[in-house]
Parts: structure tokens; sequence; C-alpha cells
């Protein structure tokens, strides 16, 4: 009897499995894995993103509460923001020219 017993626990075990195997593929359970994987990749990417933003914005306002204090750096920076002068000035701009290429000799 208890060759009949191992005989049906192996069985058992061995159905088990093929049904398992047959779950995991039926429900694509490693790409649904892989899916998850890429998910958390992404989300560590954005967590990083938010703190740089959070830190980015810190300084700008800091900058802000800075702009605030100051009259001269706040005219200095609407006037290059909105590129607006006062009355009789004259704006002359200054544009690099590219090096030019020499002919070989």
């Amino acid at each position: 009897m208890s060759r009949r017993v191992s005989m049906r626990y192996w069985l058992g075990l061995l159905a088990l499995v093929g049904l398992t195997a047959a779950y995991v593929h039926h429900r694509d359970l490693a790409g649904q894995y892989e899916d998850f994987k890429h998910s958390e990749q992404r989300v560590r990417a954005l967590q990083e993103e938010r703190r740089a933003l959070e830190t980015e914005r810190g300084s700008l306002e800091r900058r802000v509460q800075h702009l605030h204090g100051d009259p001269v750096e706040l005219e200095a920076t609407i006037r290059q923001n909105r590129n607006m002068v006062r009355e009789g000035e004259t704006i002359f701009r200054i544009e690099e020219l590219e090096p030019q290429e020499t002919p070989p000799e």
C-alpha cells in the first residue's frame, strides 16, 4: 500500500507542477513581472525628477524673495525677460561669428 501512496503522491505533485506551469503561462506572469520591474524603475526616475524639481523650486523661491528685496535686480530681470527698454535707450545686440575654416594649403 505504501507504493500506491507514493505513486499517488508523485502523480499529484506532477499534476500540481503542470497546472502551476499552465497557470503561469496563461496569465503571462513573467511578462507581468517585467512590466512591474519597468514600472518600479519609472517610479524611481520620477521620484528623482520630483526631488530635482523641488530643489529648483526652492532655488527659484529664494530668487523671487531676493528680487522683492532688491529693486535694481527686479528691474534688470524684468527688462531682460520682457525685452523692455527705457525711453531714449539704444540697444546694441552683439552676435558672435562662427569661426571660418581656412582652406588647406
